[in-house]
């Protein structure tokens, strides 16, 4: 049983100067039925004792958790492991949303019907940008569109910016893998859901979204750092091409393949993977065959990023 309605989860690194847009838009909420919990993911600008200052004041439930800079997926599993909300909601540290978010995101959501209910995994919302207030990207071909995550963005081409909130127990089934000091991107959970659950999708601009403002480790270039992105970007191209194939040969052709074999194999040449590896790491025939294709051109367009590099 869930305690509360929403789980607000708010990852921070070094956003002392952004986290208040995330404080006021809670205080302002017109549903209070909330937790909100803080990973501090290894901040060095003093953010702490804002937080605390938050947790004082808050009429609301306020949980920080401190760990070392391992990035927004690690915080992301910590959040979900501990959220007591029946849906989860993320907001980042530079992020600010409508004092009638939560109230929609509720309407919306008991307007599915109950035997219903259990194939949805969330709702996803429209952003729109701090000036001119405008919607970012495009808009879903209708409101109340039921869909799921694969079919936006291979079927109905939807891009841009998205938010939306989701349903605590589905993410408790897939944890992000644990690489830390990088980024895992966030459509491994979203396609994933796509397989198993559809969404609703509403044409309203709840979130408002500033780009690049929030301090994230990916910030920092060095040799170290580059080879954390190739190890996520690999582990994320061998899961992305053997579970979701279809949709890229379907919606993108055979040469967008190709080029997603290439990119593979390049990157396991820079992290010295060796080739068995690579295709036992993919599952089933047709990645496997695809991969054993296109080792040489793999090889070849390393071999060009390493000229370029010099």
């Amino acid at each position: 049983m869930n305690k509360y309605q929403f789980t607000i989860f708010t990852p921070v690194y070094n956003g002392i100067h952004t986290i208040n847009r995330v404080w006021e838009s809670l205080l302002s909420q017109t549903i209070k039925d909330f937790e909100w919990i803080i990973v501090n993911d290894g901040s060095t600008d003093g953010i702490e004792r804002i937080l605390d200052e938050y947790k004082s004041k808050a009429f609301f439930p306020v949980t920080i958790i401190n760990q070392q800079n391992q990035g927004k997926h690690v915080a992301w599993n910590r959040a979900v492991e501990i959220a007591q909300g029946e849906l989860f909601l993320p907001a980042d540290c530079d992020d600010e949303f409508v004092p009638e978010t939560l109230g929609v995101f509720l309407k919306c959501w008991f307007e599915i019907p109950d035997e219903e209910r259990p194939y949805f995994s969330g709702i996803n919302v429209l952003c729109k940008d701090p000036v001119k207030k405008l919607v970012i990207g495009d808009k879903f071909p209708q409101s109340l569109f039921v869909s799921n995550n694969l079919d936006l963005y291979y079927l109905h081409k939807i891009k841009g910016e998205k938010w939306g909130c989701i349903r605590t127990d589905c993410l408790r089934l897939r944890n992000n893998p644990e690489i830390p000091g990088t980024h895992i991107p966030e459509c491994w959970i979203w396609f994933w859901l796509a397989r198993r659950f559809k969404v609703l999708c509403i044409n309203v601009p709840l979130r408002i979204y500033y780009h690049n403002e929030a301090g994230n480790i990916s910030s920092k270039k060095n040799k170290e750092t580059h080879l954390i992105r190739l190890q996520t970007n690999y582990v994320f191209l061998c899961w992305h091409l053997s579970d979701n194939i279809d949709y890229i040969i379907k919606y993108e052709g055979f040469i967008s393949i190709l080029k997603n074999f290439m990119i593979l194999w390049k990157e396991s040449f820079y992290l010295k993977i060796c080739s068995r590896r690579v295709i036992s790491d993919l599952r089933m025939f047709w990645p496997r065959f695809l991969a054993f294709i296109t080792f040489l051109p793999g090889l070849a367009y390393y071999l060009v990023s390493i000229y370029k590099d010099k």
